[in-house]
């Protein structure tokens, strides 16, 4: 009686592994459908057998629901649960070095003993959990984000690298109301070694607060070496409270704070109450304790709409920002107005002088080095800003419709970049601004270049000002194609502008106050108004010995059908300027200046004056070697002012 009992429950256990094997096959063949593997639908019928019987090291496939009645099932060595759809249920199981697929487990399983997950993953099923989905309570989004947490960090206690998530809907409540626990302590924190996977189907939503900081996810505490990718984040700020007063700009949706080897991928980011994305340190740069966030990757992502900036760097190095999406960072809402900087990007390291006086010992409490941000997609408003930061900061091959700019910055390569503006930069943006024109002796700001961009439909191409930067190669076509030393401050100071091809409706390159040590050279510049516009040039008190050198260049109308008709240029009030080996089509206007050079250029001209003195007296010029090609009469060097006898003209051959 004894064998035939035992010889039948082999049989039992054969044919329920036997089905099981099979299942486990058809499982296998779908695993490369993601969602497909990870959501084979539940049965939710009672299996007609238990596991009290199964022997050592048998792999089982489940496909329908055992209910343990309260009891604890202790598995013999090295079991395999696999999920077919069914689930393990109302009691306890201990496994002894097993592997279980997670998606068996939920709320009412406890597992103990030692076991691994099965391909070392932990995939979310949300029905199976405490969640609950859609708009809820402050006190149910607690639970919500309670309960996530936990998984997470189950998840990783049992060995897993890798945590899934697909159909979600649902809010959680983050940050500390008392302000005690920082933001990305009280946020859902991912672990070291770690991926989020997450797909289309997978909101994760901040439930609506009036924190004036808060974070919804985060990567901190020097956990290295996390992937997040896919899903949609979102912030709250067109439902933040913000009665409380103060910006509220610290609201954001992914902090990453001392984290290296990191990567966010495939993210939707939206509606941040301040950043879609921070990247930043633990403690301050100049704290030995400093914990950098290094070696992250933020590729194919997709942010809109943050109310402070989509995306920030306050602190790190060694950061690649590639082929996302950045769409109207900044914006103001029907329900919230945006916060400054209003950007679509921001580089903005925060570090001061001792006792505020610039080129004194610098503090730096944070710093940003060895940024690469190429190949990305900007639409709408907000513009890519380096507001401070140490180089290489390199801007490539993106596609903008707003601007690319830098202030107290070195090493920014702003390079081969497509700017093709909307009616908001068209109206009054720049396309590129490299540099602001107080910084002319700024020990900070050194060592740029803009070179090889595309820039069309905006009011201005390039504005430029500052100390040591080169603008060379680029193709512009605006209403006016580059401005310099515009703005408070001094001017410009050791800068070449070279090689680069100006088509503007207005001006084509204007100037004013301090241009030391610059050079614009070999340009072809056509503008329907103004080629070349020099007005109040190094007039000011210490500045005498200041030279600006024009050379080379081809100053002409925009093209009209098949010629490009004559424009005058025009250099008034200004001090120290040479222009020489120019070709000019058109001519030049002279307004009360002094210490000029004009010499060896060539004036085509059909409708103008070559060069003409107007209104106020030059003075210690020189107008030598000069050739003029000029019809209709018109003089070659035209005096409507007396000149002083300082000015000396030779050489010019006027025909």
């Amino acid at each position: 009686m004894k064998l035939s009992f035992l010889i039948y429950l082999n049989l039992f256990l054969s044919i329920f592994l036997i089905s099981c094997e099979k299942e486990d096959v058809n499982e296998e063949a779908t695993a490369a459908n993601v969602t497909e593997l990870n959501y084979t639908a539940r049965n939710s019928s009672f299996c007609k057998f238990n596991l009290n019987g199964v022997q050592a090291n048998a792999r089982i496939g489940l496909t329908c629901v055992i209910d343990l009645n309260g009891d604890n099932l202790k598995l013999p060595p090295n079991v395999e649960l696999r999920y077919s759809g069914g689930s393990i249920t109302n009691g306890t199981l201990t496994l002894d070095g097993g592997i279980i697929d997670s998606r068996l487990m939920n709320k009412n399983l406890t597992i103990k003993g030692n076991f691994m997950l099965r391909d070392n993953k932990f995939i979310l099923h949300p029905s199976q959990w405490n969640f609950v989905e859609g708009r809820v309570s402050k006190a149910t989004a607690k639970t919500n984000k309670e309960t996530l947490q936990d998984l997470i960090d189950d998840a990783k206690s049992y060995g897993a690298t890798r945590f899934e998530i697909d159909s979600f809907d649902a809010y959680f409540e983050i940050g500390d109301p008392t302000g005690r626990v920082v933001p990305e302590n009280a946020a859902i924190k991912l672990p070291s070694n770690f991926t989020l996977k997450m797909t289309s189907k997978t909101h994760l939503r901040v439930q609506p607060n009036n924190y004036k900081k808060h974070t919804l996810l985060s990567i901190t505490g020097g956990n290295d070496n996390v992937v997040i990718e896919g899903g949609n984040l979102y912030g709250d700020r067109d439902e933040h409270d913000y009665s409380s007063g103060g910006t509220h700009e610290w609201g954001h949706i992914l902090q990453v704070k001392g984290t290296s080897n990191s990567t966010i991928k495939g993210v939707t980011f939206r509606n941040a109450t301040g950043d879609g994305l921070n990247i930043s340190g633990i403690y301050h740069y100049f704290d030995q304790r400093h914990i950098a966030s290094q070696q992250i990757l933020v590729k194919n992502n997709k942010f809109y709409n943050c109310r402070r900036i989509n995306m920030s760097i306050t602190s790190g190095n060694h950061i690649t920002v590639e082929n996302n999406t950045f769409v109207d960072g900044g914006i103001h809402t029907d329900k919230s107005k945006g916060a400054a900087p209003r950007c679509n990007f921001n580089i903005e390291s925060f570090r001061r002088w001792e006792h505020g006086v610039v080129g004194s010992t610098l503090k730096e409490y944070e710093k940003v080095s060895h940024v690469y941000v190429r190949n990305n997609t900007q639409k709408g408003r907000g513009r890519f800003l380096t507001h401070h930061g140490d180089g290489p900061i390199i801007y490539e091959g993106n596609n903008m419709e707003s601007a690319i700019s830098f202030q107290y910055a070195n090493g920014v390569e702003i390079k081969n970049n497509t700017f093709k503006g909307s009616p908001a930069s068209a109206a009054n943006g720049n396309a590129i601004t490299a540099g602001v024109a107080n910084t002319t002796e700024h020990p900070l700001v050194f060592g740029n270049k803009v070179y090889g961009n595309q820039i069309s439909g905006y009011m201005t191409g390039i504005n430029v000002g500052g100390h040591d930067v080169k603008i060379y190669n680029n193709v512009i076509s605006a209403s006016n194609g580059m401005v310099i030393g515009d703005g408070r401050g001094d001017g410009l100071i050791k800068a070449v502008i070279n090689n680069n091809t100006i088509n503007a409706d207005k001006y084509g390159i204007r100037a004013r106050k301090l241009l030391k040590d610059v050079t614009i050279k070999d340009n072809i510049v056509n503008a329907n108004s103004l080629p070349l516009y020099l007005v109040d040039i190094n007039k000011n008190a210490g500045q005498e010995n200041a030279k600006l050198i024009v050379t080379n260049n081809t100053l002409r109308g925009k093209l009209s059908n098949t010629t490009y008709p004559s424009k005058k240029s025009k250099i008034g009030n200004s001090n120290g300027i040479d222009f020489k080996l120019n070709k000019v089509n058109g001519g030049m206007e002279v307004v009360g200046s002094k210490n000029l050079l004009i010499n060896n250029n060539t004036f085509n001209s059909q409708n103008m004056h070559g060069v003409r003195f107007l209104t106020i007296t030059t003075t210690n010029s020189r107008i030598t070697d000069n050739k003029f090609n000029l019809s209709n009469n018109f003089e070659c060097i035209k005096k409507d002012v007396t000149l002083n006898s300082s000015v000396v003209m030779s050489n010019n051959s006027c025909n």
